[in-house]
């Protein structure tokens, strides 16, 4: 509506967007008792005169022939009747004629006060406006700004009307280039908007980021006459994303290098893979952790033997680590980058990706290592399997009175003679049968059963053991135990186990980083509030630190408990009600807190809005519902309800918000943001009662 006004302002000529920034004119009042002149009154009684004068001059001239009448010429009988009725019809005429034009001048003039008005109204959504906005006719000079565009450039407002936009404030390098823009968005007329973001520079000539809204102006013939253009000052969240551009494009360079180092650690548990298999897929794996890998190329040398990426190409530009087996250089593992070094002469590479080299080639030395001794060992190994397949090793077999009955040759060897002795005297150097005991539940269940032992003469190692009951040749209930080590799975359980644990420290390190990232911008809102003489700035400044704050607690509760999924919303609320009271200082001495309800939590989705709807009502509360040395109190209770949904009720005592204001249709900033985190995020109900002071009931449903 606000685009539509000033274009019909505009209807009027182009030097209406000047007339814009005029402050209306101040009406008289009329005292009581009197009656408003107007034009009308005045006009009506000179058309009753004018009426009376051109009816005599009429009938005079017209009927009666006065000339010869008063020369006493006159020759014909004077026809009173018919000059009498023709002079009323020519009188009426004229009178017609001139209340026409009084009727259009009429019309002219609320046609006038209209546009002031309108224009008028214009100027104050101007001033009152959240964002930038300024006017800039087609011959590219500045007719209107309102105050937030005045804050923003550095500048009065007779400092920037009439001035050149494009010459004054764009930054030379995107002058031209902002000047075509402008011309090809006049050239397609209204209705077409566009959005951008681009620089500006202020009094200081220091460039600002602003995003854009433009809407172009036209006349009554639809041709663009100047663009209407809203902008928000970004330049801090500009500086934010990169900075957390620049982390994130770490962090995921991190995590390329463990995905590599991990899928070597792969290429070494593949017992049956050979080699030169691995030292292949290792050198394919490598380019895929530097980060440009498009360019990127490898080649380990080993003993002679090359292997390499199908890309690979010498180059000057390059890194290389010696591969260390047994104390003595076998080898090297080179990594290429297919483009030259810059003009500077400065190399592609990072430190990292130096030092992560380094870990490949001595990891490479320890797989060789490995590789050859088992090479070494491969020919006894099948000597080895074929006896452990011809004696069934690791198999024990078991009677009821759990006496050991057979077990293969390695076993034997390891623990001695079984005779004579039971299988938990044997393996475990018990006196009674072990807790759990998988042959006492395979002979009870006469089912095959599988558990875990560990092996307390082989330092707790840990085993497998399936027992598998069955009946021998004279029909009695044995036990067949196979034993297979799970070493390895337990070091993988515990690898995956310390893998969980450090993700959960780089987690809570988030939340750290993000609460001290918003304790940043809180620093920096309070440090601009500090440079600010104005009490209503200030005060904006206050409520935005304090909705920041709000926020921050979520991250930093999180950091400091043991589950990092969801908050508890009790000692949540006590946190940011500790904290207004701390803020409202002297306000607040009077006031009592109390907070008491069912035990809930919730996910960071639903504690952020939660946070800043209190952070809002509480606020309202200290500033507005009790008068300064009045005591009072202020309730929070939280309750769970059935279904899963979430109730929770701040009250206070004190004057409560007056009936005439609509919390659902408000222009005030705090209950818009109540009205809308409750409904929008939470997707709940908002109710307001007004009885012994203000009450918000707000219930929504609880996440999973």
């Amino acid at each position: 509506m606000f685009h539509q006004r000033i274009g019909k302002a505009k209807d009027k000529g182009q030097s209406n967007l000047n007339q814009m920034s005029v402050k209306p004119e101040k009406t008289k009042k009329i005292p009581k008792g009197h009656k408003k002149k107007t034009i009308g009154s005045g006009i009506c009684k000179s058309v009753a005169y004018m009426f009376v004068i051109l009816f005599i001059l009429v009938w005079l001239n017209e009927i009666l022939d006065l000339p010869h009448y008063l020369l006493g010429t006159i020759k014909t009988p004077i026809n009173w009747g018919q000059a009498i009725i023709e002079s009323i019809l020519i009188a009426g005429i004229g009178i017609i004629t001139v209340l026409s034009l009084i009727h259009n001048i009429n019309k002219r003039r609320e046609a006038e006060r209209g546009v002031r008005e309108e224009r008028d109204r214009a100027q104050k959504y101007l001033d009152v406006a959240g964002v930038m906005l300024v006017v800039i006719n087609a011959n590219q000079m500045v007719s209107l700004v309102n105050k937030k565009g005045c804050e923003i450039l550095g500048y009065d407002e007779q400092d920037i009307i009439g001035r050149n936009w494009f010459e004054k404030f764009i930054p030379v390098p995107i002058k031209q280039k902002s000047i075509d823009q402008f011309k090809k968005m006049i050239h397609k007329k209204s209705g077409f908007f566009e959005y951008l973001e681009s620089p500006i520079l202020n009094k200081n000539s220091k460039e600002r980021m602003i995003a854009w809204h433009h809407t172009i102006l036209t006349d009554e013939s639809g041709n663009g006459i100047g663009m209407l253009s809203s902008g928000e000052d970004i330049t801090q969240r500009k500086m934010m994303q990169e900075a957390l551009k620049e982390r994130t494009h770490d962090l995921t360079n991190r995590v390329k290098e463990l995905n590599c180092l991990y899928a070597i650690s792969r290429f070494m548990e593949k017992r049956d893979t050979t080699l030169d298999t691995i030292l292949q897929g290792i050198a394919d794996l490598i380019p895929s952790a530097w980060q440009h890998p498009e360019i990127t190329c490898a080649r380990i040398i080993m003993d002679g033997q090359v292997f390499k990426t199908k890309n690979f190409r010498h180059n000057s530009c390059k890194l290389t680590s010696d591969i260390i087996v047994h104390g003595g250089k076998r080898g090297i593992l080179e990594v290429c980058c297919l483009k030259e070094k810059n003009q500077k002469g400065e190399s592609p590479f990072l430190k990292e990706e130096e030092n992560l080299l380094n870990m490949i080639a001595e990891r490479l030395g320890k797989i060789i290592e490995r590789k050859r001794a088992e090479d070494e060992t491969r020919g006894l190994k099948k000597q080895i399997e074929f006896i452990l397949g011809a004696t069934k090793t690791g198999l024990v077999i078991i009677n009821t009175d759990f006496k050991i009955l057979y077990i293969d040759p390695e076993w034997q060897e390891r623990y001695g003679d079984p005779k004579n002795k039971r299988c938990y005297e044997y393996f475990m150097e018990r006196n009674d049968v072990c807790p759990n005991c998988g042959v006492f539940q395979a002979l009870e269940k006469k089912e095959i059963v599988v558990h875990e032992e560990f092996l307390v003469k082989e330092a707790n190692r840990p085993i497998q053991v399936t027992s598998i009951p069955f009946q021998g040749d004279k029909g009695e209930w044995l036990v067949a135990e196979i034993n297979v080590d799970i070493t390895e799975r337990k070091r993988a359980e515990e690898k995956i186990k310390q893998s969980l644990k450090e993700k959960e420290v780089l987690l809570r390190e988030i939340h750290h980083r993000v609460k001290n990232n918003l304790q940043i911008i809180s620093s920096l809102l309070k440090l601009q509030a500090s440079r600010v003489n104005d009490k209503h700035v200030k005060k904006v400044y206050q409520e935005s630190n304090n909705r920041i704050n709000a926020m921050a607690l979520v991250h930093e509760i999180l950091y400091q408990s043991e589950d990092l999924a969801e908050i508890d919303l009790k000692q949540y609320i006590i946190y940011i009600a500790r904290n207004l009271l701390k803020i409202f200082g002297s306000r607040s001495k009077d006031v009592t807190l109390e907070t008491e309800g069912d035990d809930v939590h919730l996910e960071i989705n639903q504690a952020v809005p939660i946070g800043l709807i209190l952070n809002e009502i509480i606020s309202n509360s200290l500033k507005h519902a009790f008068p300064e040395g009045h005591r009072g109190e202020v309730k929070i209770f939280t309750h769970l309800l059935e279904g899963g949904r979430i109730e929770l009720i701040v009250s206070d005592n004190g004057q409560g918000i007056p009936n005439h204001i609509d919390y659902r249709n408000t222009k005030t900033l705090g209950l818009r943001l109540i009205h809308g985190l409750v409904e929008k995020q939470l997707k709940g109900t908002l109710a307001l009662s007004r009885s012994n002071g203000t009450q918000y009931t707000i219930q929504f449903e609880r996440k999973v």
